[in-house]
């Protein structure tokens, strides 16, 4: 990966698979509506905001424009980013999807408040929220607020994954895209009409394997001479060329979502909300495309359902698959600022909670609002996990390092001038020694959840839509 310019770029214009799986076709809507919050429950506080949370799954922060990207990805993001906040360096938890929701959805590390579970037909691999566990949605609509979920991610699905609790109106469909997303929550925004806050996550697929953008933005990125004279396969060149064209499709589910949220933008603005709203754009997680390929070959590790060493996601814990971008618009928010010091995506639902007017509540992170406003920033450490790729990974990610557990054993890694990460272990033993303790002591404190057995119906379907999405072989 090469290093970016991270200075911001200020934009021309500053301005389920369905909840029952078996029997349903992969275009099927799943939707659920719960109940409306119990009588008794607090009222809003007049004058909160409106809060949209969008996870663009698998979006590297390098490949964003206010983060250095030379390519034209994201204006109406950096556009956002020019009159709001923008972290320069946010650490996701893990490097795919369901450990970094449930942090996102908890404000907690996933081990202590997941349950891994094994299909009675030995067809497991699967994990789910634990059902005492409270949610940042749980808490906002206990107080006041209506909360509402529209995805296209089968991580979503709530019969299975128990990570949407709380939210009051769910919809998910898996095959659709960034269109189908903004469609479902404009209705959402018509819909809350009633004068209470509305909490709403949007989760965008469309920069997530197998990169099939639609039209016109699939050519977008393809240069001339990919189009017209491809390399034949296996030859000298085929293998660069395989992986320029998967960037460049890559690139336009980037922009194609990012043109979807500008009509977000443009919808909040008609009905008058954008002044009341504040709107937080990141990543579940990155994606990799060869930056490490023979270190993750060194060691063993390579993302589910890859053909090459180096690609994908889940299999490790470098900057590629865990540096997100992280911008924060809208009512309440300082504008025109960056934060350089490092901060995690486990600060996001206490920033939120802040945001709503929620009571603290211990273990969720920092409020990055009120972390932005202190004079002297000290970067967040942040621990970081992953198994997907076969091999269990715990890491400690530091604004210059990062400590890696391979199996009990440390690994010191240090970030070159190109960009790629380095073995240092054996030159700085110090440092080593000094993290892998500091990781000790938090995993101490973060346990891992016993395995459970659950039944999942139509298990089948759900392994084939996540081999689809390169999750299982």
């Amino acid at each position: 990966m090469r290093r970016r310019r991270l200075a911001l770029r200020t934009a021309a214009a500053a301005a389920a698979l369905a909840l029952a799986l078996a029997g349903c076709g992969e275009r099927e809507a799943a939707t659920r509506t719960a109940a409306a919050p119990a009588r008794g429950a607090p009222a809003a506080p007049a004058g909160r905001p409106h809060l949209v949370l969008v996870v663009i799954d698998t979006l590297r922060a390098d490949h964003v424009g206010c983060y250095g990207y030379e390519r034209d990805t994201t204006p109406h993001i950096d556009a956002l980013a020019a009159g709001g906040l923008r972290f320069a360096r946010a650490i996701a938890p893990s490097s795919w999807t369901l450990p970094s929701l449930v942090t996102l959805m908890t404000g907690r590390h996933p081990d202590p408040v997941h349950l891994s579970m094994q299909a009675p037909d030995g067809g497991g691999g699967f994990a789910a929220l634990a059902p005492q566990a409270s949610t940042v949605a749980e808490l906002l609509a206990a107080h006041g607020y209506r909360t509402a979920a529209v995805g296209t991610n089968p991580y979503q699905i709530q019969s299975v994954f128990q990570v949407m609790q709380g939210f009051q109106s769910l919809e998910v469909q898996v095959s659709a895209k960034a269109d189908w997303v903004v469609d479902r929550a404009i209705a959402r925004l018509d819909a809350a009409r009633d004068g209470a806050p509305l909490f709403l996550y949007l989760h965008f697929m469309d920069a997530h394997t197998p990169y099939d953008p639609p039209a016109p933005f699939d050519r977008m990125f393809l240069d001339e001479d990919a189009r017209s004279r491809p390399p034949a396969e296996g030859g000298p060149d085929w293998r660069e060329a395989e992986r320029r064209k998967a960037i460049a499709l890559y690139d336009a589910g980037i922009r194609f979502v990012d043109h979807e949220l500008g009509r977000l933008v443009e919808a909040l603005e008609a009905r008058g909300l954008r002044s009341d709203t504040v709107l937080v754009v990141t990543a579940d997680h990155g994606e990799a495309f060869g930056d490490h390929a023979e270190l993750e070959r060194r060691l063993g590790l390579r993302a589910a359902g890859s053909r090459h060493w180096g690609e994908g996601h889940g299999q490790s814990l470098f900057p590629e698959l865990l540096h997100v971008p992280l911008v924060i618009h809208g009512r309440g928010v300082p504008q025109s600022v960056e934060i350089g010091q490092q901060v995690r995506l486990i600060d996001l639902p206490a920033t939120l909670l802040a945001l709503g007017g929620v009571p603290a509540i211990g273990g969720r992170g920092r409020d990055l609002l009120r972390f932005a406003q202190e004079r002297e920033r000290q970067p967040l450490h942040a621990v970081t996990e992953t198994g997907a790729g076969g091999v269990p990974l715990r890491g400690l990610v530091t604004p210059e390092r990062t400590l890696l557990d391979v199996g009990g054993d440390p690994l010191l890694l240090r970030e070159g001038p190109d960009g790629t990460m380095r073995d240092a272990t054996a030159r700085e033993p110090a440092a080593a020694a000094e993290l892998d303790a500091e990781l000790g002591r938090l995993a101490e404190v973060v346990p891992r959840a016993p395995a459970v057995t659950k039944q999942i119906e139509g298990v089948d379907a759900l392994k084939a839509q996540l081999r689809r999405l390169g999750y299982v072989r």
